[in-house]
């Protein structure tokens, strides 16, 4: 069963007045944006990024029961699957070749990324 999420098209500023239906797949990572309460939540993909019309915390807890998918920092998650390389210096996980787009990580949450990376990879 493919799993898809309704979102809005953003780039920069302007968001889209339509809605679309995302696939989890196309979903490299996200980022809570805003303040407590009145917070988004933005999905990274390949194609760039999509607002959530749900509650940040309530897309986290969803997001968590997808194989692949983890809190890395407050507000943020990311996609391990499609995770290119780990910067434990920087705490980052770079999901492009060119490192130069990235999902940061918590320093308390470092161990259980690499953890259930290392659990990915050997499935």
């Amino acid at each position: 069963m493919s799993k898809e999420i309704r979102v809005v098209k953003r780039e920069g500023k302007k968001v889209s007045e339509e809605a679309i239906w995302l696939s989890v797949n196309d979903i490299v990572g996200g980022y809570s944006e805003g303040k407590p309460g009145k917070s988004i939540f933005v999905f990274q993909t390949l194609d760039g990024e999509y607002i959530d019309a749900n509650g940040v915390e309530h897309t986290l807890k969803l997001f968590e029961k997808i194989d692949g998918f983890v809190r890395t920092d407050r507000g943020a998650m990311a996609n391990l699957n499609k995770v290119k390389a780990i910067d434990e210096k920087n705490m980052y996980l770079y999901i492009d070749e060119m490192k130069s787009r990235f999902i940061t990580i918590a320093a308390s949450r470092l161990e259980q990324v690499k953890k259930c990376i290392l659990l990915l990879r050997q499935k």
